[in-house]
């Protein structure tokens, strides 16, 4: 009887992976160019569970996907149009964002302030109890009786 062979050197037995070296390296690629973590590993062809499980075991790859992020949130801002939403939430000053901020907020401020809200038909109901006091404190005993 001849020995067993492994067919491919270097692995053991069991489960061939499911995220190797070169699909890391292209799920790196995607998060850089500014696609989510469940993007990028959909466009890859795994599961962000396996992606997390891999960043929980491997420190290199973990290393690597939060440089990833941040290049790719650099990217996906950079995408951005300059308006008011930039100006506010991204911090940016240049002179097309001030305009759109400014005038948006004008305008805001123009608008005529809404109605007042009908607080009759939002008052609460009440409905007296058949052999209820009025007042709720009224079936308590007083404090000092209570120590």
């Amino acid at each position: 009887m001849s020995p067993r062979t492994r067919p491919v050197p270097g692995r053991g037995r069991g489960r061939p992976l499911l995220f190797d070296d070169a699909q890391k390296k292209t799920y790196l690629k995607h998060v850089t160019a500014g696609l989510t973590l469940n993007e990028a590993a959909a466009a890859v062809g795994i599961d962000r569970r396996t992606v997390n499980h891999h960043a929980t075991t491997d420190p290199h790859f973990r290393e690597a996907r939060e440089q990833a992020k941040q290049a790719g949130r650099a990217a996906r801002w950079d995408d951005k149009p300059h308006n008011e939403y930039r100006y506010i939430h991204g911090g940016c000053r240049c002179p097309q964002c001030t305009t759109a901020a400014s005038s948006a907020r004008a305008a805001r401020r123009a608008e005529p302030p809404p109605p007042a809200a009908d607080t009759s038909r939002h008052a609460p109901t009440v409905i007296p109890l058949p052999n209820r006091d009025i007042r709720p404190d009224q079936h308590l005993p007083p404090l000092a009786a209570v120590s």
